[in-house]
C-alpha cells in the first residue's frame, strides 16, 4: 500500500468517476378544459350505441290513405301504450295506396307476427257512432292488436279499414249465420237475448251464391246458451209504425218490399199478402180505416228502411176520410213543425231507423193532447173496444 504525503492512500486520491445526468423529457399533461368535451362525447357515443342496439325492426303497413299520419310524430300503440314510431310515409309504385314504415321497440317487436292487426285511429263519425275523440289533442295514431297465438314472422302488413269490434282474447264464441237478405243488419248491431245485449254483429257480407253471411260474436258466459236448437231473427222490426207492414205506401216504395218482409217474417202476415197483388189497395186505406181516431206516425229523415216520404204520402191519402168525420186529419200539405194535437200527427226527426230519446217527448205530447183525462168525464177521449 502506498501512502502519500497527506497520509492518504493512493486509491483515495484517485479522481471519482463523473456522473452523467440525463435531462428529463417533458410529458404534456392534458388540460382540465379538454376533459369536459371528451367525457361528453364518450357519453353521447354510449347513448347512441345503446339506442342503436336496443331499437327494434322496421315494419311496413299498407294504408288506403295517410290522413293524419306524420313521420316522426305518429306512434304505434298497443293498449294505448306506444310500441313504435312512424319513420317514413310514401306511395306505392302505382300511387293507389300509402306505405307507412314504422320502427318498433325491441321489447315489443318479438310479439308482432302474422296474427297482428293494425289500423288508423282518428276522430271520426260513422255508423258505429263517434270514435277516436282522444286523438283530437294528441293526433292520430296507429292502433295494434296482437294475436291470441304466436304466428309466423312478418314485417309487411295491410291495415284494417276499422278497428276490430271484438278484442283479441275476449271470452266468447264467434258464429256465422246465413240469411236470405241483409235487411237492416249492420256492423256493430247488438245481439239480444230477452232484450239484453249478449253479443254484436262483426260483419255482414255476400257469399258467392248471393246469400248474406253474418259473422257475430256472443260474449261469455252467454255463449254457453248456444245449442243446435238456437234460432236467430232480425228483431229491429218497425219501431214507430202502423202494424207490421208500416205506414208508408208499398207502391213505388223505397224501403222494404212486400216480397222481402213476407219472406223474412211470414208469421206476421196472411198468406195472400205475400202474393204482392194489391190491386190498388195500399197503406193509406189502412190509415183511413182508423179515422177519426188519432194516430201518430213516427219517422226519421234518413230511415231508408221505413221510407218517411212514403209514410207522408199515405197520410195525405187518408186525410180526406178524416175530413168526412170533421177531424183535422193531417192538417198539412207539406212538412211543417210537429203538431201533436192533429188527428194524424206526423213526427219526423233527424237520424235513422229506431226509437231514440228524442222520440219520447213527442210521444208524450201526443198522448197528452189526445188521451189526457178531461174535466167532465175523468177519462180519456178514446173508447177501447172489448166484449159485451
Amino acid at each position: 500500500m502506498q501512502w502519500s504525503e497527506t497520509g492518504r492512500t493512493m486509491d483515495e486520491l484517485k479522481p471519482s468517476e463523473p456522473v452523467v445526468e440525463v435531462p428529463r423529457r417533458w410529458i404534456p399533461v392534458a388540460s382540465a378544459v379538454w376533459l369536459v368535451p371528451i367525457v361528453a362525447l364518450a357519453i353521447a357515443l354510449g347513448v347512441a350505441w345503446r339506442s342503436y342496439s336496443d331499437r327494434g325492426p322496421l315494419i311496413e303497413i299498407l294504408f288506403d290513405s295517410a290522413s293524419g299520419i306524420v313521420a316522426g310524430e305518429t306512434t304505434v300503440r298497443y293498449k294505448d301504450f306506444a310500441i313504435g314510431m312512424v319513420e317514413d310515409v310514401r306511395f306505392t309504385d302505382d300511387l293507389s295506396q300509402v306505405v307507412v314504415s314504422a320502427r318498433l321497440h325491441k321489447d315489443a317487436a318479438r310479439h308482432v307476427d302474422s296474427n297482428t292487426k293494425f289500423w288508423l285511429v282518428r276522430a271520426q263519425v260513422g255508423p258505429r257512432g263517434i270514435s277516436g275523440l282522444e286523438t283530437v289533442l294528441s293526433g292520430a295514431f296507429i292502433g295494434a292488436e296482437l294475436g291470441d297465438a304466436p304466428g309466423a314472422p312478418q314485417d309487411h302488413f295491410t291495415a284494417l279499414s276499422a278497428p276490430p269490434l271484438t278484442p283479441a282474447g275476449q271470452p266468447g264464441l264467434r258464429i256465422r249465420l246465413s240469411a236470405p237478405d241483409g235487411g237492416s243488419l249492420s256492423v256493430g248491431a247488438p245481439i239480444l237475448f230477452k232484450q239484453i245485449p249478449v253479443g254484436k254483429i262483426e260483419a255482414v257480407e255476400l257469399t258467392e251464391a248471393g246469400d248474406v253471411m253474418v259473422t257475430a260474436f256472443v260474449d261469455a258466459p252467454n255463449d254457453r246458451r248456444l245449442t243446435s236448437a238456437t234460432r236467430f231473427w232480425n228483431a229491429s222490426g218497425f219501431s214507430i209504425e202502423l202494424g207490421t207492414g208500416g205506414a208508408s205506401l208499398n207502391a213505388d216504395k223505397k224501403g222494404e218490399s212486400i216480397k222481402g218482409i213476407t219472406k223474412n217474417y211470414p208469421h206476421w202476415f196472411a198468406r195472400n199478402y205475400a202474393q204482392d197483388n194489391l190491386d190498388g189497395f195500399d197503406q193509406h186505406m189502412l190509415l183511413a180505416l182508423i179515422a177519426p181516431r188519432p194516430i201518430l206516425l213516427g219517422n226519421a229523415r234518413r230511415d231508408v228502411w221505413s221510407d218517411p216520404n212514403g209514410a207522408f204520402r199515405a197520410a195525405l191519402g187518408a186525410d180526406p176520410v178524416y175530413a168526412l168525420y170533421g177531424a183535422r186529419g193531417l192538417d198539412q200539405k207539406r212538412l211543417k213543425p210537429y203538431d201533436p194535437a192533429a188527428e194524424i200527427a206526423f213526427w219526423i226527426r233527424p237520424g235513422t231507423h229506431g226509437v231514440v230519446k228524442e222520440d219520447w217527448p213527442a210521444f208524450l205530447q201526443f198522448l197528452q193532447a189526445h188521451f189526457a183525462p178531461d174535466d167532465d168525464h175523468g177519462g180519456g177521449r178514446i173508447i177501447s173496444a172489448g166484449h159485451d
